[in-house]
């Protein structure tokens, strides 16, 4: 069992948790075997610290093999606390992106999503939580917190 030392997220306010790890999340549920994130994410949503953005909800339904699962698992997330989403992170996105671009010319460029959720997550004063490598990438580029889960070698790291 992972512990998760909370001291990670000194100063922030919540934990934005990206649709990677959701997805890690719930494949693991639906085979019924342990995953080394699951205990992190019961941790930090003991501690009442997830936030989440109405975009990762619409990814993770837009992956449900039928309308029924879409509902169950929008209902999921019903009691977590959402953060304040605006088109406007959209074009900060796209700022942020070109930066990145700019200072990686050799990097892959993270999506334009991974930009609109480091905004939200710096706006809200969040960390970050994400199995996804550009999401990593730019949250470094950006000095944004977080915890990062290396899928392939089944690794936890911390963005600090």
């Amino acid at each position: 069992m992972t512990t998760f030392d909370l001291t990670i997220a000194a100063g922030a306010k919540g934990c934005l948790i990206d649709t990677s790890v959701w997805v890690e999340v719930l494949r693991s549920r639906d085979r019924r075997r342990p995953h080394p994130i699951i205990s992190i994410v019961e941790q930090l949503s003991e501690s009442d610290f997830i936030y989440v953005s109405r975009l990762i909800v619409t990814e993770i339904i837009a992956g449900a093999r039928s309308k029924a699962e879409a509902e169950r698992l929008e209902r999921d997330f019903e009691g977590y606390r959402f953060c304040a989403e605006d088109i406007s992170l959209f074009k900060e996105a796209a700022y942020l992106r070109q930066a990145y671009a700019r200072g990686f010319r050799r990097e892959p460029k993270p999506g334009l999503i991974d930009c609109y959720l480091l905004n939200l997550a710096i706006r809200e004063g969040l960390i970050i939580f994400t199995a996804d490598r550009p999401l990593r990438a730019v949250s470094e580029f950006n000095g944004v917190k977080g915890i990062f889960f290396s899928v392939d070698s089944g690794q936890l790291s911390y963005i600090a």
